[in-house]
């Protein structure tokens, strides 16, 4: 992790026990990085995966284990919860499941936590997409949550759960409400997320780049050193905090064909063939929550924190060229 932080928040780190679900999937990996920096003492909760034999970080186990969660959440000063379904698509097919990963677990933990008797901060990650189908940029300030899809609905049951373990004094809990994060790190999500990401690694391998519809949708895009200082700096300041969530974007819109664009001439810079970039028809069964356009209101997590996004998507993209560049002669075993 390459992001800003002051001495105050990485002093607040050291020594104290810091819980991290979805610990080794793409935003959890790197804030666990930046933790181990600073010196904290890191829980990284798991299911199980190859390769956690002498990771003496590694907490494997079921959130939807209140034994499991107990045992996780005592002591902790702090609790960083990234784990959950991730799919729109999946959330429809296995609304069930979807609800035992994003809102049980959620759940679960909280109580945990309120056994244990320590109020420590608790900070959900959670999707811009809570307030639901959005047509026109900016988002009024007024405007009410009405999420369209079960995923969404899930993360916004999640987010009200936390707000009221907050009210009862078991947490200082809140949720970042996650625009579209894109940068360097293995995407370990579904496969309708990272499209940022996947876009770039496309361009690297010379194929072109369609975008659906004429373009014009408007997305807010954040690199991911950016939003894990947030994360960082949110669980610093969540006993101040005066609401439930805060959008966590980069502040600034793009067209999707300006982001695409952006992409190939980023990429093309490096010295390879420029790729083209074209439109695509919608495909008959897209919800939606895809033809949205958004752009984040970041200036509560500003006053909140003392967070703002600092990477622009020009050079966050090259960032991640030459993140994948490197990976892939570290690969090659150049």
């Amino acid at each position: 992790m390459s992001a800003p932080t002051d001495a105050v928040v990485e002093g607040w780190y050291k020594g104290r026990i810091v819980v991290v679900t979805g610990a080794y999937g793409y935003l959890g990996t790197g804030l666990c990085n930046y933790l181990r920096f600073a010196g904290a003492r890191i829980r990284r909760a798991t299911r199980g995966r190859a390769g956690l034999e002498n990771d003496a970080e590694a907490w494997v186990g079921d959130l939807t284990d209140p034994v499991f969660c107990k045992d996780l959440a005592a002591g902790a000063d702090a609790v960083f919860h990234m784990a959950g379904q991730t799919s729109i698509a999946v959330s429809h097919e296995d609304p069930i499941g979807d609800l035992r990963a994003n809102v049980e677990s959620t759940l679960r933990l909280l109580e945990a936590c309120s056994q244990a008797g320590r109020t420590p901060a608790f900070i959900h990650s959670g999707t811009a997409t809570e307030i639901g189908v959005t047509l026109s940029v900016p988002i009024a300030k007024d405007a009410t949550d009405r999420p369209a899809t079960v995923y969404d609905a899930d993360k916004l049951a999640a987010e009200n759960l936390i707000g009221v373990y907050t009210d009862r004094g078991a947490v200082h809990g809140l949720t970042l409400r996650i625009a579209n994060v894109y940068g360097p790190g293995a995407a370990k999500s579904a496969a309708d997320r990272g499209v940022t990401n996947k876009m770039i690694a496309a361009a690297m391998a010379g194929r072109d780049l369609a975008y659906y519809g004429d373009g014009a949708l408007v997305r807010d895009y954040v690199y991911v050193d950016d939003l894990l200082e947030a994360f960082l700096r949110s669980a610093v300041a969540a006993p101040k905090a005066s609401r439930r969530s805060f959008v966590a974007a980069g502040g600034k819109g793009y067209s999707l064909s300006e982001a695409f664009n952006l992409i190939a001439d980023v990429v093309a810079e490096t010295g390879r063939p420029r790729v083209g970039v074209q439109s695509a028809p919608w495909p008959e069964n897209v919800h939606p929550i895809d033809r949205r356009s958004f752009v984040g209101d970041v200036a509560p997590l500003e006053e909140f924190c003392e967070w703002r996004p600092t990477t622009s998507l020009r050079d966050g993209i090259r960032l991640t060229v030459e993140a994948f560049e490197h990976a892939n002669q570290h690969d090659r075993g150049a």
